[in-house]
């Protein structure tokens, strides 16, 4: 039963228990006729190797996985974005961000416990700064002060606000000024 071995997954995951989950998560997408549920069976799947550590190549196969089998939706493109970010993979992570956006709403999902919308933005803007695109990456920034700032968590609003300041996009006696 589907529903049991995700269940089972959940609860394993939970516990820390990746390997266990990681075994019913998968047993869950295999054997479900919901697209949904194996879609973010196989997000929950990257997201556990990811936890595990060293297994880059693997947590990025989940979730272009889940990209292949949804791509009309925009949860594993954000975290498929932002596993690139942390690998400096800047262009992919932009391209897939952008791509991502295209199918994003404001709603959060909680396939993967994705964020909503804003976290498209945040790594497009990311990725942007680092593939010499400041100006958009400024205005990204901006964009997730002024339309997206209530949804972000504390972590990414600090990020934001450190980011438009040492952009130089925020009050000038604040702004970065390099030697």
């Amino acid at each position: 039963d589907p529903v049991i071995n995700y269940t089972l997954a959940r609860m394993y995951d939970d516990a820390g228990q990746t390997g266990a989950a990681i075994s019913f998560y998968l047993r869950c997408a295999e054997r479900t006729d919901d697209n949904i549920r194996a879609y973010d069976c196989l997000i929950r799947i990257g997201h556990c190797f990811e936890k595990q550590g060293n297994r880059n190549y693997t947590v990025k196969a989940m979730y272009n996985s889940a990209i292949a089998l949804l791509p009309n939706r925009p949860e594993a493109y954000y975290f498929l974005s932002r596993k690139l970010e942390w690998e400096q993979q800047y262009f992919e992570s932009y391209t897939t961000a952008n791509i991502g956006l295209t199918f994003a709403d404001e709603e959060t999902s909680d396939i993967g416990n994705y964020p909503g919308k804003w976290s498209l933005i945040f790594q497009k803007a990311i990725a942007a700064w680092h593939r010499g695109r400041g100006m958009e990456s400024r205005k990204l920034l901006q964009v997730l002060v002024n339309n997206h700032w209530i949804q972000m968590d504390q972590n990414h609003r600090d990020c934001v606000e450190r980011n438009i300041l040492s952009l130089g996009s925020g009050p000038k006696e604040h702004a970065f000024v390099p030697y």
